[in-house]
């Protein structure tokens, strides 16, 4: 069997496909099989997989099914000691796997070990994931709750850390489940980082993240409350943390839905704030004065400026534009 197992999920991923399997077969650690899950492709994706022979595992969903239940079939046939995940549009540096699975060898008690990631897009912009958000080593949830600092293709999982969790990624989640699966190994294994950005994330308007970029915040609202039931003495233990990861994620929303124009929602979910917060407070006065739909770039480094104030982030690498689903 092979050490590591790299789970590729593809739908329609045609246009940048052959880079991202490139990288993988240049990687300078060859102990890997890909297990290629096609959700029923209706481009060249299933050739452009199968013709890379035997290290390829290609498998086809007989129809399209949202993206968690695809990670779910793609990652229980998966062989590996380890597991990572790259997405069809993103790229590894040779090193990644050499510089990772030493670490999981060398520490039974780590069950996740992620490296840094460079941000890119086809115009040439980039920028390095860590400087805006800094990594944590060892007992990491607390810091996870405040901010996602795990860029999704830059993980290497043990395999047995991902059995302890059923399911391993959340059905009706498909913005925030990959950072949900960290938060639920984080409660109980220990996380380890290569300091170097050994990925590439590509960012490009045709993207999940880029397209439905409001439903982050309406996901991490549900996803707080969901791990207070799911792992009760962290909860317990972590009552602080998860408050304010609940009351960030609360601005957060209400930034958006003004920002789509219902102002109502927004200050529905501010209103318990209001003299208990700042910045809650303000957007609230601001949307019930302004109650139509804003320019969702223009607002998009006040929403990120306000929020930073409480959790340390700041504006994301990629542009904002209204959804045209906001369902």
């Amino acid at each position: 069997m092979p050490r590591v197992s790299v789970v590729m999920n593809c739908y329609n991923g045609e246009r940048y496909l052959r880079q991202a399997l490139d990288s993988i077969f240049a990687q300078t650690f060859t102990d890997w099989e890909i297990v290629f899950w096609d959700n029923a492709s209706l481009d060249a994706s299933p050739d452009i997989a199968q013709s890379y022979g035997e290290k390829l595992r290609y498998f086809r969903s007989p129809a399209t099914t949202p993206l968690g239940e695809a990670r779910n079939r793609a990652f229980a046939q998966a062989r590996g000691e380890y597991v990572a995940m790259l997405d069809v549009d993103d790229l590894w540096l040779p090193g990644k796997l050499e510089r990772q699975v030493p670490m999981l060898d060398a520490d039974q008690s780590v069950g996740l070990v992620y490296c840094g990631a460079t941000l890119f897009d086809d115009q040439g912009h980039e920028k390095i994931f860590f400087d805006d958000q800094p990594p944590c080593r060892g007992d990491c949830f607390a810091d996870l709750l405040r901010r996602n600092f795990i860029c999704t293709g830059t993980m290497l999982f043990r395999a047995s850390a991902l059995e302890t969790i059923t399911p391993l990624f959340e059905p009706d989640l498909t913005m925030v489940m990959d950072y949900y699966l960290t938060l639920r190994l984080a409660a109980r294994w220990a996380l380890d980082f290569v300091p170097e950005a050994l990925v590439r994330h590509r960012i490009h308007a045709e993207s999940e993240s880029s397209r439905k970029w409001h439903k982050f915040s309406a996901e991490s609202r549900s996803a707080f409350p969901r791990l207070r039931l799911q792992l009760e003495d962290v909860a317990i233990r972590y009552a602080a943390e998860l408050e304010e990861a609940a009351r960030i994620a609360d601005l957060q929303y209400a930034l958006d839905v003004w920002i789509l124009g219902n102002s109502r929602e927004a200050r529905v979910v501010l209103r318990p704030y209001l003299g208990h917060s700042i910045p809650h407070s303000l957007v609230f006065l601001a949307c019930w004065i302004y109650r139509w739909a804003l320019p969702a770039e223009t607002l998009r480094r006040l929403k990120h400026r306000l929020v930073s104030i409480c959790s340390n982030s700041s504006a994301p690498f990629r542009s904002y534009h209204a959804p045209k689903d906001i369902t």
